[in-house]
């Protein structure tokens, strides 16, 4: 071998060594940085590339909180994008504000963002598609257009966002619709529809909502289907363009996948999309899918924040083919909906794609109503309680009713005006009913006389009456619930009568009530009588006979639950005639007692041993909303006052306890009890030589018993010499465990121990043998009470583990040593061949 090929294999030997040297050290450190950064790949995104080469996806980044490698700036999309190249990965989109960017990636590329720190998630850019199966009539709501408020409730001047194929926006029925939109499909600002089930979807809209605002947003292609980006993107644009048209709600009839229960970690960037446009007031609709599944809806229908909608049949039943599950939200007609075709013209469809603009555009209408009776938008949190609220129940969901959804947002009073009668005394016995009244959904106006039938009005009319007083109520309701009542008190020759109390509008909280009324009159009082509509009808609660031409008179009424209430006192004289008293309010708050719900321990006989704690904590409630306090009492005394009280255990603390909890609010008290017991323990090795221990103290050869690895219990032993016999730990002074904690060394363990003792006696220098006698007892006692695991095994763990160490240790210093001895050697062979090259060098050939 000439001297260049020895000069080869000493650096090829040493690179060896090195290799082995990194290699061993690999092995200790235990973990590479990719196990330290990896982000989360969505499984999909791994098997299409496998299959495909390439792959579109999202990629969510990680916020600068907890990211050591950010340093504590939030992450760059151009930074992260700058560390793949182009044969790496395409651009597509950025969502800037959710820290998101997307595009088509390689396998070397998903590898880039997998190990890059400031990548929280990869997930596929899901492929969406039309869920158009057929066709159904079209809903009505020519009811509500006739409401006016400022505007009849047609949707003027309210926008609605169409994802979907794009619009026909020279269709006759819709061009006046039309106001701005984008195609993301081609991405150009001309979202003309190419396949038709957009045109379709908006002609729904503008049958709903005659004078809407529609925008076209196009992200599905010629062929009904586009990606998760697309959808991102057109949902961004309507939440950026909301104040410009007053966007209120976004529709989405389409679908992809199907799911049992909410889906948003599945659609990460969709599910941030929708929820930003929630919080700025946008409700968001989309289409449940036509699959006919009874336990999943398809995504995006399946995002928390959407709501999902299903189709109803044209007999008003669920649609055999709707998606439906527990997370279904509402139903809406969809089977042959005649609406706007692509081209021009009407097509007759059918499916839950159908049933969507629907909702949207009742939402539409409820957010106008809003506008113009309050001045301000309501969120789409209410928008959907309300929908589900006044739906009509088909199965287990409400289909929508446009007018008593949008009626029951009237919080407003009807108005009315009563002209005739007066509260007066009337010399005649027709009196006229002449009124007024007035609300945008007005329902009707009914009166009842003295507490008689109640009569719907349909204008004014004369009332014919005999002599004495008289209480009429009239009414006037609207279909959202909201009344105006009036009261009028008028008499002929009537008695006049005086409400002491309770004062009007009282609040009573005993439900006892004393009413106090007073009256007169001319002629003498024949009796007086209390009424209250408390029941929900005008009724008489008691009566009194009085005498003479004035009486006071006291009812005493006891009620047992909460109530609002109108009261007043009728009295007659013997004439005949009658008067009546004001109208007054009464509120009685009916205290309710709190409840405890639930309490641990779930026993209330409690047993422990002595050192041990014990927790007792306690649910409760109350249906009033009342304050609560709750207090813990152990054998009458007052120790706690948190929902949960912790009693501490030691070694002195055996006895016998009675422990109360009291939940009160105002006015009552609920309790719950433990009898609860500590056994008592003896201490092993607190050097006192108990009644059931042969030893303890300063026995085998100057070691405690503490030293043996006993901390409770009872101790007995057969020897009370070192190395000579064996010990138990055991309440009967057998050789079973002892009680609270303690116990024996296994018949192992204690040949460890003895041939510890032995070894340093015999002068063994391994260690100080007092020292790990201390450091092993107290060791073995924590570790054994913290894993359960049995001393021996906890012995053989720590003796294992020092082995490994060691050997660990002997690995690196013996690979430092053999390290620096190659080194050495290399350096006099590399030293030798240089001064024979150096030598030979001169010399001629």
């Amino acid at each position: 071998m000439n001297k260049h090929n020895r000069l080869a294999v000493a650096i090829v030997f040493v690179l060896i060594v090195v290799s082995f040297f990194v290699d061993f050290d690999s092995s200790i450190t235990g973990f590479t940085v990719s196990e330290v950064s990896a982000a989360n790949v969505e499984r999909g995104v791994e098997e299409i590339i496998k299959e495909e080469g390439e792959v579109a996806v999202i990629v969510v980044l990680k916020d600068d909180e907890g990211n050591f490698f950010m340093k504590g700036k939030e992450a760059d999309i151009e930074d992260v994008k700058e560390g793949l190249s182009e044969y790496e990965f395409d651009e597509g989109r950025d969502f800037e504000d959710m820290d998101a960017f997307s595009g088509e990636v390689t396998k070397a590329g998903l590898n880039k963002l997998r190990n890059n720190p400031n990548v929280e998630r990869v997930q596929l850019d899901h492929v969406f598609g039309v869920t158009l199966s057929d066709s159904v009539p079209l809903i009505k709501a020519d009811s509500i257009h006739q409401i006016v408020v400022v505007n009849n409730l047609t949707g003027k001047n309210v926008g609605v966002c169409v994802l979907d194929t794009g619009l026909d926006y020279a269709h006759a029925d819709l061009a006046d619709k039309y106001v701005d939109g984008y195609d993301y499909v081609n991405e150009d600002s001309d979202p003309m529809d190419d396949h038709g089930h957009g045109t379709h979807v908006s002609g729904i809209v503008a049958g709903v909502a005659p004078e809407i605002k529609i925008f076209a947003i196009k992200v599905l292609n010629s062929g009904g289907s586009g990606v998760e980006s697309d959808i991102v993107a057109g949902i961004n644009w309507c939440r950026t363009n909301k104040a410009v048209y007053n966007i209120t709600v976004i529709t989405m009839s389409l679908g992809g996948g199907l799911f049992s229960d909410y889906c948003d970690s599945s659609f990460t960037a969709l599910a941030n999309a929708v929820d930003s446009a929630v919080s700025e007031g946008i409700t968001v609709v989309a289409s449940s899918g036509n699959d006919g599944s009874t336990t999943q809806i398809s995504s995006p229908a399946c995002i928390q924040n959407v709501i999902g909608v299903g189709a109803t049949d044209d007999g008003d039943g669920m649609w055999g083919s709707t998606n439906r599950n527990g997370i279904l939200d509402l139903l809406a007609p969809g089977v042959g909906i005649v609406s706007t075709a692509l081209g021009g013209g009407t097509i007759s469809m059918i499916g839950t794609s159908m049933a969507a603009p629907h909702v949207a555009s009742a939402v539409a209408l409820m957010q106008q109503f809003e506008l113009e009776d309050k001045g301000a938008e309501t969120t789409p949190v209410n928008i959907e309680s309300t929908l589900k609220d006044n739906g009509v129940l088909v199965g287990s969901w409400k289909r929508i009713d446009v007018f008593r959804s949008i009626a029951s947002l009237d919080d407003t009073d009807t108005v009315l005006v009563v002209e005739s009668p007066q509260n007066t005394t009337y010399s005649i016995t027709n009196i006229d009913l002449n009124y007024s009244a007035s609300d945008v959904f007005l329902d009707k106006v009914v009166y009842t006389l003295d507490g008689g039938v109640e009569t719907v009005l349909s204008g004014n009319t004369t009332l014919s009456l005999d002599g004495g007083s008289h209480l009429l109520n009239v009414v006037a309701n609207d279909s959202g619930g909201n009344f105006n009542s009036v009261f009028i008190n008028f008499s002929i020759d009537l008695p006049d009568v005086t409400l002491n109390s309770p004062a009007d509008d009282e609040n009573d909280l005993d439900g006892e009530v004393e009413f106090n009324c007073s009256a007169s009159s001319v002629s003498e009082l024949s009796n007086v009588s209390l009424y209250n509509n408390a029941s929900g009808v005008w009724a008489l609660e008691e009566i009194e006979i009085v005498s003479g031409t004035e009486a006071n008179v006291v009812f005493d009424v006891n009620f047992s639950s909460d109530l609002v209430f109108t009261w007043s006192c009728l009295a007659y004289n013997v004439d005949g005639n009658f008067g009546w008293g004001e109208n007054r309010t009464l509120r009685i708050d009916y205290n309710t007692v709190s409840v405890i719900d639930g309490y641990f321990p779930n026993s209330t006989n409690v047993t422990i041993d002595e050192p041990l704690n014990q927790t007792f904590n306690v649910n409760y409630s109350d249906s009033d909303g009342d304050s609560l306090s709750v207090s813990w009492y152990k054998d009458g005394s007052l120790v706690d006052s948190d929902d949960v009280y912790d009693f501490v255990g030691s070694y002195s603390s055996s006895g016998e306890f009675n422990i109360t909890v009291d939940v009160a609010d105002a006015g009552s008290v609920v309790s719950n009890y433990w009898y609860f017991v500590v056994n008592g323990v003896e201490y092993c090795g607190d050097g006192v030589k108990n009644s059931t221990e042969e030893c303890d103290g300063s026995d085998f050869g100057g070691l405690t018993c503490e030293d043996y690895g006993y901390t409770s219990g009872s101790l007995s032993c057969d020897d009370c010499e070192i190395g000579t016999g064996g010990c138990t730990n055991s309440t009967d002074g057998g050789s079973d465990g002892g009680s609270g904690g303690g116990g024996s060394p296994t018949s192992e363990e204690s040949s460890l121990l003895q041939e510890a003792i032995a070894a340093r006696d015999s002068g063994d220098s391994s260690g100080d043998i007092d020292d790990e006698f201390a450091v092993f007892s107290e060791e073995q006692e924590i570790e054994t009470a913290a894993s359960g695991d049995t001393e021996e095994e906890i012995v053989e763990e720590a003796v294992a583990t020092e082995e490994k160490s060691r050997f660990k240790i002997g690995g690196i210093i013996g690979a430092v040593v053999g390290g620096l001895v190659v080194l050495v050697l290399l350096f006099f062979f590399v030293r030798k061949e240089w001064r024979v090259i150096k030598r030979n060098a001169g010399k001629k050939p």
